[in-house]
């Protein structure tokens, strides 16, 4: 099997411990912890048209280890700061509420996001996520996602991205949170 290569003007958004970077040229291997890759509709969500040729989001060991959670208002500050209400919901008008439960190892490291509970979560405060309307923006339906996917989707990329999580009570156990999506 030939595998096709992208056209030339396909050329990916870069973004490179939260910020957008032209190339990554000059990052190396040894210095990442974490890389994710978004393609076709999962980047153009969040990035809009912008996204439409691929996001690679890279996350340095430097930043990964400077940016240790170490308290609840940090971690709740973590989401709130990463997080973002992704393009297509926003035009759709999309608003929801979205619970997720993290299950943590005993190092403070996420091994597992559900959206079932099991009854026996510690519960983060709700986090609140505000967008703003577009008056010029066209409407688009949004009758295809009556689960919230878009909404849950871009809660779990975040949960992705968490870095260690040092906060003794959490350690070992899992964790709900709750997103809450509005636009004003």
């Amino acid at each position: 099997m030939r595998l096709k290569s992208p056209p030339e003007s396909a050329t990916p958004i870069f973004i490179l411990d939260g910020k957008e970077v032209p190339n990554i040229d000059d990052i190396s291997p040894e210095n990442i912890e974490k890389i994710d890759v978004l393609k076709g509709e999962s980047a153009i969500e969040l990035y809009g048209e912008k996204g439409k040729d691929g996001v690679v989001v890279i996350t340095s060991k430097q930043k990964a280890e400077r940016d240790k959670i170490t308290s609840e208002l940090e971690l709740r500050q973590f989401i709130a700061k990463n997080i973002k209400n992704p393009v297509v919901a926003q035009k759709a008008n999309k608003t929801g509420e979205v619970q997720l439960f993290i299950e943590l190892n005993s190092s403070g490291r996420v091994v597992k996001i559900s959206e079932k509970t099991s009854g026996d979560e510690l519960f983060l405060d709700e986090i609140v996520v505000v967008a703003y309307k577009n008056k010029d923006d066209v409407i688009i339906s949004n009758s295809l996602d009556t689960n919230n996917d878009l909404l849950k989707n871009e809660v779990k990329r975040v949960f992705n991205q968490l870095h260690k999580i040092e906060i003794p009570e959490f350690n070992g156990k899992i964790v709900g949170i709750t997103v809450k999506f509005m636009l004003q």
